[in-house]
């Protein structure tokens, strides 16, 4: 029971990370002016907010599509 809970548990960070790293990299190659910008002047709380908006969207268009 335990090692089909920790198990669990580790997939579903998996994905989150999974996620996380798919968002981010698309975010950069969908506009790499705009991240960096934001890096410089904003600090990374700008970019977290950035990416966080970026996986609402496709969540968002996601929903829409289904």
């Amino acid at each position: 029971m335990l090692v089909r809970t920790l198990t669990t548990v580790g997939a579903v960070i998996a994905v989150a990370a999974l996620v996380l790293a798919i968002a981010t990299i698309w975010l950069v190659l969908a506009d790499p002016v705009a991240v960096a910008n934001t890096i410089s002047s904003q600090g990374v709380q700008a970019f977290v907010e950035a990416l966080a908006e970026a996986i609402g969207e496709a969540l968002r268009q996601v929903a829409r599509w289904l």
